[in-house]
């Protein structure tokens, strides 16, 4: 046999055995895909109101409208945070505490956040806030953040992790 014909006949086996593998690992996802359809279509949902206005839908929808609000700004807070040089850790014991300047600081770096985020939202010329977070102001609301979030057992320390082997 020629060196050619057997490098051919390689080729052609090699190709069909990758078709093959694409082939196999297409099913494999469409089996994934399939049996997450069939999880989710298993969860039982309570049956949704038929009145759009109702309690019932401004209170789902007000639900997770604030938890998605709410997810923004813890977004928002830790990359700010990560930008002015803190992290966020579990442990009680690095907790620092931060001055005003820094405060400030991340006041102005969450407000620019915000702005990016939602440039054209409604701003309250008449300076009616209802919610007492809003109503903080930009400090107040880092301060809020702060402290919620240590509540949770999320504590803010510096960055840099301090050494703990001696300078020679």
């Amino acid at each position: 046999m020629e060196v050619s014909t057997i490098l051919a006949g390689g080729a052609v086996v090699i190709l069909t055995l990758r078709a093959l593998g694409d082939m196999m690992a297409r099913r494999r996802v469409a089996d994934d895909i399939r049996a997450v359809r069939e999880e989710i279509t298993a969860i039982k949902y309570p049956p949704a109101p038929d009145n759009y206005l109702c309690h019932e839908t401004a209170r789902r929808i007000q639900e997770h409208a604030g938890a998605s609000q709410c997810r923004f700004l813890l977004a928002a807070f830790s990359r700010a945070l990560t930008a002015e040089g803190y992290r966020l850790t579990r442990n009680a014991g690095e907790q620092e505490i931060i001055h005003t300047e820094k405060l400030k600081a991340l006041a102005e770096r969450m407000a620019e956040e915000k702005n990016n985020a939602q440039p054209y939202a409604e701003h309250h010329p008449d300076g009616q806030i209802t919610e007492p977070f809003y109503a903080a102001g930009p400090i107040g609301q880092i301060v809020w953040l702060i402290n919620a979030s240590a509540a949770d057992g999320w504590y803010i320390s510096t960055a840099a992790e301090k050494s703990a082997s001696l300078q020679i």
